[in-house]
């Protein structure tokens, strides 16, 4: 397992999080925490908002969109909540 060549991707994730910037992850954290609970009705605004993230800190859209599923997931946000965030991230310019 130790010599997958993946391995040390999974392991950082797994004990640091998401690969975002601390702002971002405090700015995301802080949406969700304002609104409570994430419903159907916030996903969209929370993907602009991801998407505007990506802009404002120049970050590359494929890899940030990966980042940002993942920080939703570890959220608790459900897994379609999670990859529409995605989705609206990759299509970030």
């Amino acid at each position: 397992m130790v010599g997958h060549p993946h391995f040390l991707k999974y392991l950082r994730y797994f004990l640091l999080g998401a690969d975002l910037l601390a702002g971002v992850i405090a700015a995301f954290e802080g949406w969700i925490a304002e609104r409570g609970h994430v419903t159907s009705g916030d996903v969209v605004p929370l993907g602009a908002f991801a998407r505007q993230q990506t802009r404002t800190y120049r970050l590359q859209p494929a890899d940030a969109s990966e980042e940002f599923y993942k920080l939703a997931l570890d959220l608790n946000l459900s897994q379609s909540y999670a990859s529409a965030i995605r989705d609206a991230v990759r299509r970030a310019r």
